[in-house]
This record gives structure tokens, C-alpha cells and sequence, in this order.
């Protein structure tokens, strides 16, 4: 018999007319998800639909609910596994730019352990700054003597690694679009934008020459320019609004793409909860008595 999910829903009258209450809900346990009696860990294939996996797992492809309901999905598309070409429409749609520019975007800044795993020894892990000691563990020899020093393997993430702010005649730029920051054909960095307006930019995830100093001028012809916008303004100022890296710390961390991030998050949706079919029946049972009572 077909499992229909919302013929589990009490019906109300709404309008003058007799509907099925969508807004009742109920919720799984935390614990639940992680019983090995209940649930076992599935790896979806490139293509596999929630219906398509129901059809061969229970024999019937309206069970598909409860892999949505096992793994708090509550947007039955974007909330399920895309394959590559679907990801890559989601997110032209979602940013309304194009795949090339995402990938030069910057969503965060993680530790960069995975980038460098050659441990170091002793006496260069006792020779540098106390603050990059953090990034740092030691590992053992035979004798339970330190042998030497290997890097923490912590995903450590920061919204930016610095914040910079101009003043220019900059509304037109656009909310997170790339901004390249020229101060003459030789001292030349880029960020993207926080915030615009008439008077002011405020830009982040910072490349490059960003700061005027001792041999950075800024003159009458350093000027601004969006990736996007194509606007392109001369700034009379370059301030410092925040450094959240110590120069020392800079080469812990490495940004992670808009594309990469949306990617990881698409990865993660690959491997789902799955209830065991052994007990399909009676989950479904006592959803329709909670969803009724």
C-alpha cells in the first residue's frame, strides 16, 4: 500500500473549506539519527532521486518522506543531493553570476593544515612566535619524548582575513562583487565589497597592496573598479577597518571559494540517514497518531 506523507496530516477548515493542515509538525530526537538500529549511513549515486531510492529500498516510492523527515530536509530539491549539472544551475540562479566569477569569490578563511602536512622539528617549533605555536601539535617517539611538531589538523574558519576602507563616490558598486584596488602600475590589490555608498567603500577578504606607506601613494589617478559593476572611481583615502591575521599568521590560512563552499555543503548532503525498512512500518504508524492527536 502507498505511503502517501500528507494523508498523514489532520485536515482543517480554512476559508470555509476543508484542507490538510500543513502546519502541524512533528520532530525526531537527536539521538535518533545516530541508533544503528534506526538508522545506517547511505551514500547517494550522482543522479539518485529520493523517490527512486524509496522504490527500490521499501517498494514503494511515496516512502521517500522518510528521507526527508530522517535527514530535516524541508526543501525536497535543494535540500537533497544535486548532481553536477544541477548544482551548476542552483548556483547561477542563486548568485546570478557565473560559475567563473564564484570560483575568484571569497565565501571564508580556513587553516590551512591540509596544505602543509611536513612536520617541523623541535628546535623550529622552539625558534618561532609564541603566536603560531596554536597551529602547531607534537608527536612522539618510541620513548614518549617529542619528536617533533606536525600541524594541528583543526578546521578553523573566519569570516575575513582584513577589512579595508576607501573614500570615493562608490554607489554603484555591487554588495559582494570583486573590486580591483590600483594605486599606481605597480602597487596594485583587490577585495570585495561589504558595503557602498556615496561617500565610502568598505571591502574585505583583501589581496594584494591595499594600504598607502612609504612607497604606496595614492594619487589623483588611484582608482577603484568593480568585476562586476564595471564602476570605476578614484578614492582620496585607505584606512584600516579591521586585521584579523597577524602578518606572521597570513600563511596558516587559506580562502575558501564561494563555488568551493557551496560545493562542500552539496557534498555533505551525499551521504544521508537511512531507516531501516525493518522498522518503516511502525515509524510511519506513530507518525500519523502524533500528527492526528
Amino acid at each position: 500500500m502507498a505511503e502517501n506523507y500528507f494523508k498523514k496530516f489532520p485536515l482543517t477548515y480554512y476559508n470555509n473549506y476543508l484542507a490538510v493542515d500543513i502546519t502541524k509538525r512533528t520532530a525526531v530526537t537527536q539521538g535518533a539519527f545516530k541508533n544503528p538500529y534506526y538508522f545506517y549511513r547511505y551514500d547517494l549515486n550522482e543522479n539518485e532521486r529520493p523517490d527512486q531510492f524509496a522504490d527500490r529500498y521499501y517498494n514503494d516510492q511515496f516512502m521517500d518522506w522518510t528521507l526527508y523527515f530522517g535527514n530535516q530536509i524541508t526543501d525536497p530539491y535543494y535540500g537533497w543531493y544535486l548532481n553536477e549539472n544541477d548544482f551548476t544551475n542552483f548556483l547561477i540562479r542563486k548568485y546570478n553570476v557565473s560559475v567563473d566569477i564564484l570560483q575568484s569569490k571569497v565565501a571564508f578563511y580556513r587553516n590551512n593544515w591540509y596544505e602543509h602536512e611536513d612536520p617541523i622539528n623541535v628546535s623550529v617549533y622552539s625558534s618561532m612566535a609564541n603566536t603560531l605555536h596554536r597551529y602547531w601539535e607534537p608527536y612522539y617517539n618510541n620513548s614518549t619524548a617529542i619528536a617533533g611538531y606536525q600541524r594541528s589538523k583543526q578546521d578553523w574558519i573566519i569570516n575575513t582575513n582584513s577589512m579595508r576602507k576607501y573614500t570615493a563616490n562608490s554607489s554603484n558598486f555591487i554588495k559582494n562583487e570583486i573590486v580591483d584596488i590600483c594605486f599606481d602600475t605597480s602597487h596594485k590589490g583587490a577585495g570585495q565589497v561589504v558595503s557602498a555608498n556615496s561617500s565610502s567603500i568598505i571591502l574585505q577578504h583583501i589581496t594584494g597592496t591595499s594600504l598607502a606607506n612609504s612607497t604606496v601613494v595614492i594619487s589623483e589617478s588611484s582608482y577603484l573598479k568593480g568585476r562586476e559593476s564595471y564602476s570605476n572611481v578614484t578614492f582620496s583615502t585607505a584606512d584600516i577597518v579591521v586585521d584579523n591575521l597577524l602578518p606572521e599568521e597570513v600563511v596558516y590560512w587559506s580562502p575558501v571559494s564561494v563555488y568551493d563552499a557551496e560545493r562542500e555543503k552539496n557534498e555533505e548532503k551525499k551521504s544521508i540517514n537511512v531507516l531501516d525498512s525493518k522498522y518503516s512500518m511502525r515509524i510511519s504508524t506513530e507518525l500519523t497518531k502524533l500528527m492526528k492527536s
